[in-house]
């Protein structure tokens, strides 16, 4: 998720658990469930009416941003993630979703958080983020510094960053950051599924991590993955480039050049 304090409509691709969406230069938005998944329940796919700046996707929900900065989240509710209902007591320019949890970043650069983990839901005051990364029991964030901040549950292993500058971060079943030279740094519970084979060396970008495997894109567009491949989800086509990717529980979506 690279970090962008604007309004700007630009094309984004985001996906999590079992949805994918796909939000339009013009501001029309389009998801879908991509696997056969619990979301298969919740009306994800049916976007509300109106032009959007940016969406998140969460545990079978979607939050999407509209032009005023509220938000409106439709599908599920089951995590209070606001399912089918406008989240009007704040303002946002953008939204950034994970397993049950989505944030919200304030044009002051701070953050607010709903989900099923209110106690640890909210950032510290006065640190000041670009990009935000929510998981289940934690929130890592860019700071305008560039460097990496995350709060959760308290002791988490997820919780202890590595120190540098940083212009991506992504959380799953572990977390992973990318440097400016392009580099993959992944700390916390290290596992077979999520750390086998971390890709090494520079010039990889857009890094997207499920709960069992990861995917980047390196320096000519082509996707990169590691971990679990039980569904496919680490076996892209060979020759496709990509100019973004997403990820959920048994899936990766490429955008294609």
């Amino acid at each position: 998720m690279l970090g962008a304090c604007a309004p700007e409509v630009s094309e984004r691709l985001v996906g999590s658990r079992h949805t994918a969406c796909l939000l339009h230069e013009d501001g029309s938005l389009d998801c879908a469930v991509v696997d056969h998944g619990p979301a298969a329940g919740f009306a994800v796919e049916e976007v509300p009416r109106g032009t959007w700046t940016d969406v998140a996707v969460g545990t079978d929900v979607v939050c999407g941003l509209n032009p005023r900065g509220r938000v409106r989240c439709w599908g599920g509710d089951e995590m209070a993630l606001y399912g089918d209902m406008e989240v009007d007591f704040e303002r946002f320019v953008r939204v950034f979703g994970g397993f049950n949890q989505v944030c919200g970043l304030r044009e002051d650069g701070t953050a607010y958080c709903w989900g099923n983990r209110a106690l640890y839901r909210q950032a510290p005051q006065g640190v000041v983020f670009t990009a935000l990364a929510p998981n289940d029991v934690y929130v890592c964030g860019l700071t305008r510094s560039q460097a990496l901040f995350c709060w959760g549950y308290p002791d988490y292993v997820g919780l202890d960053p590595p120190d540098g500058r940083y212009v991506e971060v992504a959380v799953s079943g572990t977390n992973c950051a990318v440097t400016e030279a392009g580099r993959i740094d992944c700390w916390g519970p290290f596992d077979e599924w999520t750390m086998d084979h971390v890709p090494a060396g520079e010039g990889y970008h857009d890094v997207v991590l499920g709960p069992f495997h990861g995917c980047a894109l390196d320096a000519e567009g082509r996707a990169v993955c590691w971990g679990g491949d039980q569904w496919g989800q680490s076996d892209p086509p060979v020759d496709a480039r990509f100019t973004q990717l997403a990820a959920g529980y048994a899936f990766t979506c490429g955008l294609r050049e």
